[in-house]
């Protein structure tokens, strides 16, 4: 599938957004429901990923007109972040959109701790390394 989205309202801050992956899935129970599914990646912390997160999410719905669910892949180093929901309010107005995300170090550190030192091969220790040394 194309993952260029449209752009915003003219003159927009947002502009023109490519997602990163979306894939077209169906369910297993034989619900004729579409879903999109959005994967987007991030390999630094942005301050507004979150918002972008929104963004992609409703232009793709909007574009497609079909159900989407959203999900962020963070592959940065730092443990501390790891935004999950965007939520603005107005005059009582409030907006929330909760995504799931899955932090990569997250993994390693699960895959690390069940292997023991001297099992571990070249590459996981060289990527072991990086990772301590990132964080």
């Amino acid at each position: 599938m194309s993952t260029e989205l449209p752009p915003g309202t003219p003159g927009g801050k947002i502009g023109t957004r490519i997602a990163d992956k979306l894939f077209r899935v169906h369910l297993k129970d034989g619900d004729p429901c579409v879903i999109l599914l959005h994967l987007e990646f991030q390999n630094q912390v942005h301050a507004i990923f979150a918002k972008r997160m929104v963004v992609y999410n409703v232009r793709i719905w909007l574009h497609y007109d079909c159900e989407v669910a959203s999900m962020a892949i963070l592959g940065d180093p730092r443990t501390s972040w790891h935004p999950s929901a965007y939520e603005r309010k107005t005059l009582g107005f409030c907006h929330r959109v909760a995504f799931p995300t899955a932090k990569l170090t997250d993994f390693l550190t699960i895959h690390a701790a069940r292997l023991e030192p001297k099992k571990r091969d070249k590459s996981e220790r060289f990527w072991l390394k990086i990772w301590s040394e990132m964080a």
